[in-house]
């Protein structure tokens, strides 16, 4: 889901998945909402309204709609807001000035026309509109620069978020670091606080023992933690009977699973990588340069955790 940042980058990669039935949630669907309708990924549109703004009439989501390709349901901009509103504090529905004069009104199964407790007044209620989260745990991530340490945080998404991603919704726990098991306790409560008890569907965690136990304790029912990294130490035994009670899972990752049973694939990425490179589309970040004299502080710097990308040795 995506209400007006527009992350392009994501939404190729997801779709180079051949991924297919998203349910797309837009306020305004745009260039985003093309593209998904260009691959023929889109089950299910929920939206305001969409085109491409200066550029003129979104051509894939005019056809969609003629051709009847995709299941529809418009809402009013104001009805959308309140009914995500509706979800975030856990509620059935919000209210809502009706407007008026709208065919919307008459035929839109997103709302119904109640009275005001306190006027009398004619007032509409937005069902609410759930969306999917997922909780990230990485070694440093990017706010407003590099940081060290750890930062968390959640992806607005529709469906099941295991397989269908739609956008970032930007909102970042912090976190002092991974290794700081109080910071990994705040992490797991606020993770339920946003989530108005709920719980989170999918974790990624790529930091392992100081986070996976915190991280199963916020998983919402038939959630899903991916373990595909441990940058925080190995996780301690897993007791698979804790899944039961949510009927969660837990599955792991690692790269050398593809390098080993899919060379071609993994060669095949490793060359588009290095086209990016050399055509300046794809930027790899250098932390810190070390004379190779020094390659003993290097590692003490890597050790240390302070380093953010690749860290260079030179002869």
């Amino acid at each position: 889901m995506h209400l007006s940042r527009l992350p392009i980058a994501l939404i190729r990669r997801i779709l180079a998945g051949e991924k297919k039935n998203f349910v797309f949630i837009s306020w305004g669907g745009g260039l985003p909402l093309e593209l998904f309708l260009e691959a023929n990924a889109v089950r299910k549109l929920i939206f305001c309204f969409s085109s491409l703004d200066i550029f003129g009439l979104a051509p894939k989501f005019r056809e969609a709609l003629e051709q009847n390709n995709i299941e529809i349901e418009e809402w009013s901009a104001l009805a959308m807001a309140q009914g995500l509103h509706a979800a975030h504090f856990n509620l059935p529905e919000m209210p809502f000035q009706v407007p008026v004069g709208s065919d919307l009104m008459r035929t839109g199964t997103f709302w119904k026309e109640t009275v005001s407790a306190f006027t009398g007044e004619p007032v509409a209620q937005a069902r609410r509109l759930d969306v999917d989260a997922l909780l990230l745990h990485a070694q440093a991530a990017q706010l407003s620069g590099d940081r060290a340490g750890a930062q968390t945080a959640f992806l607005a998404m529709t469906e099941r978020a295991d397989t269908r991603l739609l956008g970032l919704r930007g909102l970042f726990i912090e976190a002092q670091r991974n290794d700081d098991p109080v910071a990994a306790v705040a992490i797991a409560e606020e993770a339920l606080k946003l989530t108005n008890g709920k719980g989170v569907d999918l974790i990624l965690d790529a930091v392992g023992k100081p986070t996976l136990e915190k991280g199963l304790r916020c998983l919402a029912p038939f959630g899903h933690l991916a373990l595909y990294g441990r940058s925080g130490g190995a996780t301690d035994p897993l007791n698979v009977a804790t899944l039961s009670p949510k009927s969660v899972k837990v599955s792991g990752f690692s790269l050398p699973t593809i390098t080993r049973n899919f060379p071609d694939k993994t060669r095949e990425s490793a060359e588009r990588c290095f086209a990016l490179l050399r055509e300046g589309k794809l930027k790899l970040h250098i932390g810190k340069i070390f004379p190779l004299a020094e390659a003993a502080e290097a590692h003490r710097y890597l050790e240390s955790r302070q380093s953010t990308g690749k860290l260079l040795l030179i002869p």
